[in-house]
């Protein structure tokens, strides 16, 4: 269980964690990263990296720029 203490650090102290150089979990079969997607109204968006960045889909599908 965590403690009040640690989740109130977390809250305070979240630095933009989601931001950390790029990593991939263990487990996964894709990268990802964030991108502006122009369909989806310009909103930030985590984007599923296919092949080798040349296919990268933001998280409604839309194709992105693999660059």
């Amino acid at each position: 269980m965590t403690s009040p203490i640690h989740v109130l650090l977390q809250i305070v102290d979240g630095g933009g964690r989601h931001r950390r150089p790029k990593q991939k979990p263990d487990g996964a079969v894709v990268d990802q990263r964030f991108v502006r997607c122009a369909p989806c109204g310009g909103v930030e968006s985590a984007a599923t990296v296919h092949g080798d960045g040349v296919l990268v889909l933001c998280a409604e599908g839309h194709v992105q720029d693999g660059g």
